[in-house]
């Protein structure tokens, strides 16, 4: 990160900009890992940007995306390891039924 800002493209700016005007709690923050994939992808794209605001919300949205798209992948995969859960087909065919659930796991 200090590279790509070294580099002229200030992402502590533009996250402070996101921050405000979606009027997040201070205490909220971005990913690590998100902020340094667009990181990565400016070092890549960086002669090709005209304006850093426009480039920056497209490219954060994009990689803020794959990242909890990749997030809950992992949670899945984990969940359905554990084996002994209800499949979302069952829990459907339940609720439809007007069933109650009341099993263990």
């Amino acid at each position: 990160m200090d590279e790509v800002y070294r580099s002229g493209f200030n992402i502590y700016a533009l996250v402070g900009k996101v921050k405000k005007r979606l009027r997040w709690d201070s205490k909220r923050k971005f990913p690590d890992k998100v902020i340094l994939r667009v990181c990565a992808e400016y070092k890549t794209c960086k002669p090709a940007i005209k304006e850093h605001w426009p480039w920056f919300v497209k490219v954060l949205k994009a990689q803020s995306e794959a990242y909890y798209a990749e997030e809950a992948q992992k949670e899945h995969k984990q969940l359905s390891g554990r084996g002994g859960g209800l499949s979302l087909a069952d829990i459907l065919a339940i609720s439809q039924k007007g069933g109650v659930y009341a099993g263990g796991d």
